[in-house]
């Protein structure tokens, strides 16, 4: 499969522990192209073909413009937090899409 028929899998906190492991398993995949979010936009070690965005996962608008611009369909939270950045950034998920039909699938894993 090439990359145009790849669907686009957004990680966020991409360069974290588990988030490097879900980076690395969907680029190895047949079906998803990665795109690692992080605060750093810092490209992936070792992945040199996925493409790193910078983003801050606290961000609605953000969250949303990066969402469009690159086709996304799904987003795999893997961001670490306290228990009030965890809460800022699921209201930051949920502000980016709760109006939108075609708003990505979201898998969440909290570190709490």
């Amino acid at each position: 499969m090439n990359d145009t028929t790849k669907q686009t899998i957004l990680v966020l906190g991409s360069t974290g522990f588990i988030g490097r492991h879900v980076v690395a398993a969907l680029a190895a995949s047949d079906w998803a192209r990665p795109l690692a979010a992080s605060r750093s936009g810092r490209p992936m070690p070792g992945l040199p073909s996925v493409e790193a965005v910078r983003i801050d996962a606290h961000d609605a608008a953000a969250l949303q413009q990066v969402t469009a611009a690159a086709g996304v369909v799904g987003v795999v939270d893997c961001t670490a937090a306290g228990p009030a950045g965890i809460v800022s950034g699921a209201q930051a998920l949920r502000d980016a899409w709760q109006r939108d039909a075609a708003a990505p699938r979201l898998v969440y894993l909290s570190s709490m």
